[in-house]
Formats: C-alpha cells, structure tokens, sequence
C-alpha cells in the first residue's frame, strides 16, 4: 500500500528526490556495514575469502535496491516513456536507419527496453515521424532527452515530445500503438504506412528484446 500512496499523492519530481535520498542511505548503510565486517574477518580469514564476502555484500545491496526502484516506481512494466519524434526534410528509410543507429547511443536507449515505429501517413498528408517508447524507470528528465533527441535527429527541441508515464494500462496500449493495433478510425493509416514500409523494405517495428 506505501507505494500506491507514494505514487497517487506526489508528482514525479517528489518521488524522485525520496527515492534518490532513501537509495543513498541505503548504498551508505550496507557500504558501512560491509566495512565493518572485513575489518574483523581479516584477523581471522584469508583474503579470497573476504573478497568473496564483499561481493556476496555487493549483490544484496544491487537486490536492494532493486527492490527500493519497485517500491517507488513499481515493476518495470508500471513504467515508461513515450516519446514523439517529429523532424522535418527526412524520408521514412533514412529515418528508420538513423533510429537503428539510436539504439545503445545513450543510456536511455539500450536495445533491450526501447521500441519504436517509423510512420508518415497522417490525416494532414505525408509526414515520416517516430513513435518510441523505453521500457523502466528512466532518470533522466523529459527535457533532457528531448534535447539529446533533437541533437540527435537535427530538429528543435520542439519537436521531440517525451513523457514519464506510471501506468500499466499505457504501458499496453502504447506497444500496440508501435504494431499498428490501433482505433478502428486509424487503420487507414495504418495499411498505408504498411504498404510503404515493405515497399522500402524496412520493418514495421523493433520491439523490446
């Protein structure tokens, strides 16, 4: 019940500084308590043995602070960003290969937790833009990557629309969204986008590995 109080009553910036400051009590305890141990075990044991007791000390603080994310945050499936990307003067191939090439780049990027589409049929005619979205808690402020994004892909920051979501539910809707399941009003769209990509033979989407 902590954590659904925690996420229903206070803004995304809030529980970032309690979970900064409860994390960082946490490493400074376990750190203090490891110490302390191998001051007293090296009178009486050998080296390798101590140095396998820090990284047993090393793994249950990694799982503690894990667990500390999800007390927070909630799994990594509570959790996402979605981002718009929507530059100007770049075709729909260009556009998915400078995205392949995103993957891994920063690290809010890793290939595992991202996933993306490339479209550009809208009801307002032709326009290639992206649709991502990367999986987890991501640390980094929506403005932050917006501006890494719009370095990235050569457009204002403007163009580059990112949002921390906590919900399962948009966690759902939006991986659908990536592989064209989407309202029967926007299937349309969807069939011509298709056509397009598998004219240019590029894939209709990269999902989470």
């Amino acid at each position: 019940m902590q954590r659904y109080y925690i996420m229903d009553t206070l803004g995304d910036s809030d529980i970032a500084q309690l979970y900064n400051l409860e994390k960082r009590q946490l490493m400074k305890d376990r750190m203090e308590a490891c110490d302390q141990s191998v001051r007293v075990m090296r009178q009486y044991m050998e080296t390798e043995l101590i140095d396998n007791f820090r990284k047993v000390c090393e793994n249950c603080m990694y799982k503690a602070m894990n667990d500390l994310k999800k007390k927070y945050y909630g799994e990594d499936e509570d959790n996402h960003t979605w981002i718009g990307i929507d530059p100007s003067g770049i075709s729909m191939e260009d556009l998915w290969k400078k995205s392949k090439e995103l993957e891994g780049r920063y690290c809010f990027t890793q290939p595992d937790n991202l996933a993306y589409c490339v479209e550009q049929n809208t009801e307002n005619g032709v326009r290639p833009h992206i649709h991502m979205m990367i999986r987890g808690v991501i640390n980094q402020r929506p403005a932050y990557i917006a501006k890494r994004l719009a370095e990235y892909y050569s457009c204002a920051p403007n163009f580059i629309h990112v949002k921390h979501l906590r919900r399962k539910q948009l966690f759902a809707e939006h991986k659908n969204y990536i592989q064209g399941i989407k309202k029967e009003d926007k299937m349309s769209l969807v069939k011509l986008d298709r056509l397009d990509r598998e004219t240019l033979g590029i894939p209709h989407f990269k999902l989470f590995s």
